[in-house]
């Protein structure tokens, strides 16, 4: 592995046991070449149509006609004083990486408050691509911004996709996320996100991981007074998949609040690990914290890891967590069977009622649409398997 592209991301804000290899993780980047900036295309809120290209030979292409409707969209050589200093899930390699690569940021800001307005933004990789790039958003007070990010390349494509989102939510302002992920089997993904909400602001996550490789997504949120975090996981891995994951909702303020809820399956030989850490602060006095996973295991050969990790700092703070882990019932299979499903049939119904359930939540039809034909497809893996 060649050093300059050594990293150790996704680690646990208090390491556990050495032993158990689970306090951070080290990524195969081993042949990665320098990055380029990577394909992206936006569309207007109100037409909903492709306007053009981003990011072009690796710079940066921005068009002030090009912006959606109410959204300043530009190109930044560094980020701003907002977002700076902001620590993310992955850590600081996943940021040093994106310095190597030299690449433009681009920002997004509102123009408007008070008002909804979206942004989708595609990331787009071609058979072998290897490739970096930052996304900044910052909502100024009372404005409400939600980003549609998708990533997705050809079907056998292999190389690297990172991205590196930094955000920040003025007071009462509202920051929503929809990641979608959608790489070649041979894609080493690199997701990360970091960011802040001030006084009575929130952001909202929302993550389907169905394709690449190896899949690494880190997500940290810092919480004032009043603030509020919500992230929503899904995932589906098989074969040799892996899924190695870290979110942290680190409570600054009072009355802050957190939710982390994860749900996925694992099939063959697919492995993952899940960190999930609320962490209260000294000064975060009636804080709430909860936290959920969900895995479905469909195989043999599976590995599943979690980590779930609350640190008190405060005395008045309420944090839960819990997980249900385990194999279809019998009764269930049973039930399916009686009414005509084979084990193989069941077992997709299943799968596919776990993913669309997040599916109903994008709240975009057409990436919706993409995402459900994505996962036919690689459920029918299972049949000609």
């Amino acid at each position: 592995m060649h050093q300059e592209w050594m990293m150790k991301i996704n680690r646990l804000p208090a390491p556990t046991w050495n032993w158990l290899k689970m306090n951070e993780s080290i990524p195969d980047t081993e042949g990665i070449k320098k990055a380029e900036g990577a394909l992206l295309l936006r569309w207007s809120q109100a037409e909903h149509k492709r306007k053009g290209s981003c990011f072009e030979n690796g710079a940066a292409n921005l068009k002030p006609e090009e912006s959606a409707e109410g959204i300043r969209i530009e190109e930044a050589g560094e980020w701003s004083e907002k977002t700076a200093q902001t620590a993310t899930g992955m850590g600081k390699d996943m940021s040093r990486l994106l310095e190597k690569a030299g690449n433009a940021i681009v920002r997004i800001t509102p123009e408007e408050e008070h008002t909804q307005q979206k942004v989708f933004l595609d990331f787009l990789y071609g058979k072998e691509d290897y490739r970096v790039n930052g996304v900044e958003l910052y909502a100024p007070e009372n404005a409400d911004l939600t980003v549609f990010m998708n990533c997705s390349s050809d079907k056998n494509g292999r190389g690297l996709a990172a991205v590196q989102t930094r955000f920040h939510a003025g007071k009462n302002a509202k920051i929503r996320i929809v990641q979608l992920q959608m790489l070649g089997s041979e894609y080493l993904h690199l997701n990360d996100i970091g960011g802040s909400c001030e006084e009575g602001a929130s952001v909202e996550v929302l993550q389907i991981e169905l394709g690449g490789g190896q899949i690494y997504s880190g997500c940290r949120t810092a919480l004032l007074r009043d603030a509020g975090m919500n992230v929503e996981l899904g995932y589906f891995g098989k074969e040799s998949q892996l899924f190695d994951f870290n979110f942290v909702a680190e409570h600054i303020g009072e009355n802050s609040v957190s939710q982390i809820r994860a749900d996925g399956i694992l099939e063959d030989a697919a492995r993952k690990l899940f960190r999930g850490t609320i962490d209260f602060k000294t000064g975060a006095k009636g804080a709430r914290g909860d936290e959920t996973e969900n895995v479905l295991l469909l195989g043999d050969d599976v590995i599943n890891q979690t980590i779930p990790l609350i640190l008190c700092g405060e005395e008045d703070v309420q944090g839960n967590h819990g997980a249900t882990i385990g194999q279809l019932e019998e009764e269930l299979l049973f039930y399916m069977a009686s009414r005509g499903f084979s084990e193989e049939e069941a077992k997709n119904a299943v799968a596919r009622g776990k993913i669309e359930a997040l599916c109903r939540k994008i709240g975009d039809e057409k990436a919706e649409e993409k995402v459900k034909n994505f996962l036919e497809d690689k459920l029918s893996m299972r049949k000609q398997s």
